[in-house]
């Protein structure tokens, strides 16, 4: 906040220095035969001092840049940069993935009370999945570089079993008849499979750099896999377990999304502020979604995460740049609206009835 204070008043002094010489220029002034001329400067707006923090009532906050949020919905704080999330399958409880930077924990958050009911202290960083009948918890250890497998009683949470994954696991994939896992390890760009029955790794394969995300389709036949670091989305074949194609998007992707039928995916490009939607048949891209829809909004929308609408008609993109989820429509890219949220959403996730929205 200091910094922004900073640069707002250099701009403000340049801005009227012009008009400052050009008021002491004439007259008579003390000894010198010269008038001197003053010319008041403005004060700035009250608003300029403010520290970050809430302000006012509290449902408005400053952040650390300068900018003012208004969130709206009930908030409830959890552990350090939560950045991901599922719905319990009744939706009473959230399980939400906080990857800070030394204290790191899955939470448990009761949806009724709205408060932290049970934590879970272990190292994460992205990538979860819950199983239909919602008693099996999956996620990535991060640098541990194991898939941590949880018994999910309500707000229990019980460690049974830990799968090795080399190459800092990352986004995870439960399989339709959820024999397998499908795992990125991000660092390793590798995709790797591992069978539930045995908890062994039954295959591994390469993909291009540092994948991020994993989607498999509905019918179970092919996965697709973000990676980062070259701007691409690895299409496998699942019964082959082979790369049948690589699909260049924009920069930074992260979050992929399948629709129902399995004929569109969808991804997040976070650098380019624009969403891919890839034709499933042809491989290819078939429109690109800019999420700067109007002059106002500036570079850094930075999308993440997203989900679908059951009926498959919206698509709700977690932009953390721009503090909002954005409501896209799936059928022509329109963007609909913007809700506003707290200080940088990571993902977005539509409750079990479909009627609310949980955003990390």
């Amino acid at each position: 906040m200091m910094k922004r204070c900073l640069i707002v008043a250099v701009v403000v002094l340049l801005a009227f220095g012009v008009a400052l010489l050009s008021c002491s220029g004439g007259g008579k002034g003390k000894g010198k035969g010269k008038e001197e001329t003053y010319c008041d400067t403005p004060e700035p707006e009250p608003s300029a001092y403010l520290q970050p923090g809430p302000v006012g009532d509290g449902k408005t906050w400053i952040i650390t840049d300068g900018r003012a949020i208004t969130p709206v919905g009930d908030m409830v704080r959890t552990n350090l940069f939560p950045v991901d999330a599922v719905f319990s399958r009744d939706g009473r409880y959230a399980y939400v993935l906080c990857a800070g930077k030394k204290d790191r924990s899955i939470d448990v958050v009761d949806l009724e009370s709205m408060q932290v009911v049970g934590q879970l202290k272990k190292n994460v960083f992205y990538g979860m999945a819950l199983s239909a009948d919602g008693t099996k918890l999956y996620f990535s250890g991060a640098n541990e570089n194991k898939v941590f497998e949880l018994q999910v009683n309500g707000s229990e949470l019980t460690l049974l079993r830990e799968f090795e994954v080399t190459g800092f696991p990352a986004g995870i994939a439960l399989s339709p008849d959820e024999s397998y896992l499908l795992v990125c390890a991000n660092l390793g760009n590798r995709l790797v499979k591992i069978d539930l029955a045995s908890g062994e790794q039954v295959a591994v394969l390469g993909t291009q750099v540092y994948p991020y995300a994993v989607a498999i389709d509905p019918s179970g036949s092919r996965a697709y896999v973000s990676n980062w670091g070259s701007d691409s989305v690895s299409v496998i074949d699942l019964n082959s377990f082979e790369v049948v194609s690589t699909i260049a998007v924009g920069k930074n992707p992260e979050g992929v999304v399948v629709s129902s039928d399995g004929g569109k995916v969808y991804v997040a490009n976070s650098d380019s502020d624009t969403i891919s939607v890839i034709d499933a048949e042809s491989l290819s891209v078939e429109r690109t979604i800019s999420l700067h829809d109007d002059e106002v909004r500036t570079n850094g929308a930075s999308p993440t995460l997203m989900e679908l609408s059951p009926d498959g008609k919206r698509l709700y993109v977690a932009c953390a740049g721009y503090n909002a989820v954005y409501v896209v429509s799936a059928s022509d890219g329109k963007v609909l609206g913007r809700i506003p949220t707290a200080w940088y959403p990571t993902s977005v996730h539509i409750s079990p009835d479909g009627k609310k929205l949980l955003i990390t």
